[in-house]
């Protein structure tokens, strides 16, 4: 089982165990791509490149929160003491640690069977000591320096790697202004035996799961805030029964989180509640992707899904010589910052209203010179909603 757990996993694999035992699906989020945009711009400035060289390199949403981050606060800006994106493995069965290699992505193919990987965000090795950082961004809480054991088992891979007896262990979180704050924590020789041992604990939980998983029993499971992000939830028999109940018994659910509206159950009712939403949140992306394929009959000539419609785009700097030349320079202004839109027009014709015009009159007005003025960029796309077809379009199974 050692392929399937990474030192991001641990903690979630500590907590429950099943998580790195059932299937995995992986969803790329928003706060994801976001936090991989930051890292890869810290690792270019680790490797050498100048600031604005590797700002531009990072996608353009992202440019302005990466811009912001004080280098001199990180240990990115000296590549001479500290390595970025250092790939380790550990070997649950020797001991013993390795580096892999730098900025591998995550590509951990090339470990031994009994090996754990292991990607530092930042390494740096001393005479008796290594130093182990990860850098976190956005406001996901984490376990301290000191008792992460993602970090602890980053520490010990290196130590092991470079026969180091001790380690500091550091979580860097970046603020949105820019700063970071430290959270900072010495492991002693005797800490890093002790990681050792909760990890090898960890090991034979996790293949004594394994095996009942493989046996086609149905593995016990621990829900809480370590599921929010966990990669077996479509496959957690926690999540897939709480989806079949709420499909067939809705009140039922209900009816059992109110019934824990008490002082002492009120815990236990928070979090039963908030595994049906996280439930509810699954049924919706699996609908989701169904009705992108198989478009769902509903009542009468409606069904729910794929309609092709038109997102309209509108050039600031057109747009502006175009409403003040009809409108004036003040109107212009509300309508394009901090942004413009259709709506945001309309809400600048709204408050400063145009003399006998009425404020839909003068909008369609507007849109049309601004497409005369080639203001306005249309583009196709396609969106999931409720919509009616002519019934000669229902079919069994969905529309056509």
């Amino acid at each position: 089982m050692c392929r399937d757990l990474s030192a991001s996993s641990l903690h979630r694999a500590a907590l429950c165990a099943a998580s790195a035992v059932l299937p995995q699906v992986r969803d790329i989020t928003a706060a994801g791509t976001r936090g991989t945009a930051i890292h890869k711009y810290l690792e270019a400035i680790a490797r050498g490149a100048k600031p604005e060289h590797a700002l531009a390199e990072v996608p353009p949403e992202y440019r302005t929160v990466c811009e912001a981050i004080d280098l001199e606060a990180l240990p990115a800006c000296d590549p001479g003491t500290y390595r970025s994106e250092v790939a380790l493995a550990w070997d649950a069965e020797t001991g013993w640690g390795r580096e892999l290699g730098q900025s591998l992505g995550r590509d951990y193919s090339g470990l031994d069977p009994t090996e754990i990987p292991g990607t530092a965000d930042v390494l740096g090795l001393g005479a008796d000591v290594v130093f182990v950082g990860d850098y976190k961004s956005g406001f996901k809480p984490v376990p301290p320096a000191r008792e992460n054991l993602q970090l602890r088992f980053l520490a010990l891979a290196a130590c092991r790697a470079h026969e180091r007896s001790r380690a500091v262990v550091a979580i860097i979180r970046l603020r949105e202004d820019g700063s970071a704050w430290y959270d900072q924590a010495e492991l002693e020789a005797e800490d890093l035996a002790q990681t050792e041992s909760e990890v090898r604990a960890l090991l034979l939980n996790v293949d004594a799961l394994s095996e009942q998983v493989f046996a086609g029993e149905v593995p016990a499971v621990t829900t809480g805030e370590h599921c929010a992000h966990c990669p077996a939830k479509t496959h957690c028999p926690a999540y897939t029964q709480m989806v079949a109940t709420l499909a067939t018994f809705p009140d039922e659910v209900t009816e059992a989180i109110r019934s824990r509206l008490t002082p002492e159950l009120a815990a236990t009712a928070y979090q039963r509640l908030k595994l049906a939403e996280e439930a509810l949140e699954m049924a919706r992306k699996a609908l989701q992707a169904y009705a992108r394929e198989t478009p769902i009959p509903l009542d009468g000539d409606t069904v729910y899904g794929e309609v092709e419609t038109t997102r309209a785009s509108i050039d600031p700097s057109k747009a502006y010589k175009v409403i003040a030349t009809l409108h004036g320079e003040t109107l212009a202004l509300a309508a394009v910052e901090p942004s413009v839109s259709q709506a945001s027009i309309k809400r600048a014709l709204e408050a400063n209203k145009p003399k006998g015009q009425k404020v839909q009159t003068a909008l369609e007005e507007v849109l049309e010179k601004l497409r005369e003025a080639g203001a306005v960029n249309e583009k196709p796309v396609r969106t999931l909603k409720e919509h009616r077809v002519v019934p000669a379009q229902i079919v069994a199974g969905g529309a056509r």
